[in-house]
């Protein structure tokens, strides 16, 4: 488990460009191509580490992120987490970017993101870092309102092996288990994990359903240094897992017949996921670049039973299979002495197959390309100055421009201000552009549901934005951010007129560009580490209003806008290490109340949550034993998603052995 200098920088390398040569620039930032200090670069960036992630105790990605200013975290069922940023809470969360050590894992049929069906878990994160605001000129379409991007441990950074083992008192299991090796010139890690969950802690009496579900993974990473063989230069990085969920999802009444289970309107589903990646990295600070390829593939079975009538029912299938390839190529470094600058192109092809949601339009496939570069220019020592920008087009969108231009400026003593204007851009995602949903009805023929038109635009995101940061060391840091975000053509469900045979009698679900908001907002953090502390503050202040008259065929999505984001969200997380091995810490969380988007949610009320850690470790030579006791929603129901069901008290015993 020692930390060497090769191999911190190998870690770096899988997560950045390049390297970071100087002392002052030890971290990897996310918000750039060139690598620097957080304190320079054009977006405003929250990082949540390894400690951070233990201390609180987090069982999924969902739950870490809480610990970022303005995401909101729900659960359609208990094997549905859903993540939303600065107030666009619908279901699928697609206006942001989700990486994977830098590949994006945006679905391609929904362009949303399949949190619990991840092969990356929770053991395997080495830290999270978010971009808060647009950045497409960086990281393409869907980095709409933000980008996460999850760096999973480096093979020479983790346990040689590790087995780690929970159980609730709700009947949750959680088990992960991982092997490492290194070599002089190569290193390998391999996990596998298992999760089980009956999912809510309290359901409606009225209308009862089932949401349990099961998730099982894993992992393999290999990293090479062809620097210390006669073959070759740089880094290679070799990536591949694969996943299984299935949820029983369920035994929801018709409204005709009081029996439950008689209409699954939240159907059973098993989703499998599997993906490939390639990286080569070379260079120096002066001059490197990087060639990244890969592969995902993911397959739903999403098969329901639905009573049309008593003694009628119809099976319906929402499933799919998909599959992306995409690769992309980079170079950059030093061009001036005050002046660097990088420039790169990236391809992607997903593929979708559907019968139930494309319908004749199944198969789809939709190419993107896009091309993007950066120059920064330090002209003063206390000034650095960025230019990003990027241009992407798909088969199915024409091509479009987003910029970015940030300028930062050190206060000293610590303090630096911040302020940028950029775009993002989301293109629409292969359901809202070519769906053709509908019910084969026996001896009826085909009932539609949805029917896209097709003919749809890029939504845009414009925001300006300001931040101050202060840091002082490695142990405090505090930042806060406004910002005015403007977003236009925003792809809205709506209903119009259709003469054949439809579920809602002659109309159909379709969707168009109609809607603009204007979000303000202020995002504030802190962070300390010191003398055995370890506390994060996140507070979140966001208001959404409508910048034109909702149009009369969508009044009601419209409408639900201004409510889907709560005013106010805050967390603290506080954690301490006594010296002789144990550590407590508290999470309490203060949500106000907001709607999910969609026409059937209610909204849900304000709601705290407080969750509990007491652990043990006890060092035995080379290994490590670590028992935990968490506790979940001490204070309360939490109702976070539905009105129906709730989080209600839940203990989680976890044993851990590392070695």
């Amino acid at each position: 488990m020692r930390k060497t200098t090769a191999a911190m920088m190998v870690s770096m390398l899988a997560a950045s460009p390049i390297a970071m040569a100087n002392e002052g620039m030890i971290e990897s930032d996310l918000s750039t191509r060139l690598p620097q200090p957080k304190d320079r670069g054009p977006y405003a960036t929250t990082v949540i580490d390894l400690e951070t992630i233990r201390m609180s105790g987090a069982m999924t990605v969902g739950e870490v992120m809480r610990l970022i200013p303005g995401m909101l975290v729900g659960y359609r069922d208990g094997a549905h987490e859903i993540i939303a940023y600065q107030g666009m809470t619908d279901e699928y969360a697609r206006r942001m970017q989700v990486l994977v050590n830098g590949r994006s894992i945006l679905l391609p049929s929904s362009g949303g993101v399949p949190w619990m069906a991840m092969p990356v878990q929770i053991d395997d994160i080495e830290r999270i870092e978010v971009i808060h605001g647009p950045n497409s000129a960086y990281h393409g379409s869907n980095a709409f309102l933000g980008t996460i991007d999850i760096i999973t441990r480096h093979p020479r950074e983790t346990e040689k092996a590790m087995l780690s083992v929970g159980h609730s008192d709700h009947g949750s299991t959680q088990t992960t288990a991982r092997a490492s090796y290194t070599g002089d010139m190569t290193a390998a890690s391999f996990s596998l994990h298992d999760m089980r969950s009956d999912g809510y802690t309290d359901r409606s009496q009225i209308t009862p359903f089932a949401d349990a579900y099961r998730s099982t993974g894993g992992v393999v990473r290999i990293d090479t240094n062809l620097d210390r063989t006669s073959r070759g230069t740089g880094q290679v990085t070799l990536e591949a897992g694969a996943n299984t969920m299935t949820t029983e999802i369920g035994g929801y009444a018709a409204p005709w017949d009081a029996k439950p289970g008689r209409n699954e309107a939240y159907r059973d589903e098993a989703i499998r996921h599997n993906f490939q990646n390639l990286a080569w990295h070379t260079g120096s600070n002066d001059l490197y670049a990087v060639v990244r390829l890969g592969r995902m593939e993911d397959h739903l079975e999403d098969l329901s039973t639905l009573t049309m009538a008593p003694g009628i029912s119809v099976r319906d299938n929402n499933g799919y299979a998909s599959a992306r390839y995409d690769a992309e190529v980079e170079v950059g470094g030093t061009l001036a002495e005050h002046l660097r600058g990088q420039v790169g192109a990236s391809l992607r092809k997903d593929e979708i197959t559907s019968e139930g949601l494309l319908g004749a339009n199944s198969p789809a496939t939709v190419d993107l390309s896009r091309a993007f570069g950066q120059i920064e220019w330090r002209p003063l020592e206390r000034w650095t100055f960025h230019v990003m920008g990027a241009v992407e087009r798909t088969t199915i969108m024409d091509a479009h421009f987003t910029p970015t231009v940030a300028a930062n400026y050190a206060l000293g003593g610590g303090h630096h201000l911040r302020v940028g204007y950029a775009e993002g851009i989301r293109h629409p995602m292969a359901y809202e552009e070519l769906a053709d949903n509908r019910l084969n009805l026996p001896g009826v023929g085909a009932m539609h549901l949805v029917e896209s038109m097709g003919g749809l635009r890029p939504e845009l995101n414009r925001t300006l934005d300001a931040s101050w940061l202060f840091r002082k060391g490695k142990h405090y840091e505090s930042q806060l951010r406004f910002f005015r975000s403007e977003l236009t053509e925003l792809i809205t469900p709506y209903e119009r007129s259709y003469s054949g045979l439809t579920l809602i009698p002659g109309v159909v679900m379709d969707f168009k560009n109609a809607d603009s908001l204007i979000v303000r907002g202020v995002e504030l953090s802190h962070g300390l580490k010191r003398d055995g502390w370890l506390v994060r503050v996140a507070y979140a202040h966001t208001t959404v209003e409508n910048a034109n008259a909702c149009a009369a065929d969508l009044v009601t999505a419209c409408g639900m806008y201004p409510t889907s984001v709560p005013k106010h969200n805050a967390t603290l997380l506080a954690g301490y290490k006594f010296n002789d091995g144990w550590e407590a810490s508290a999470l309490y969380q203060y949500v106000s109340e907001y709607r999910w988007m969609w026409l059937t949610y209610p909204v849900v009320g304000d709601y705290q949550r407080l969750n509990l850690r007491l652990a043990k470790r006890i060092h035995i030579d080379d290994q490590m034993v670590i028992m935990e006791v968490l506790g979940k929603s001490l204070i309360g129901h939490v109702h976070d998603f539905r009105a129906d069901a709730a989080w209600g008290k839940e203990v989680m015993l976890r044993l851990s052995w590392r070695m």
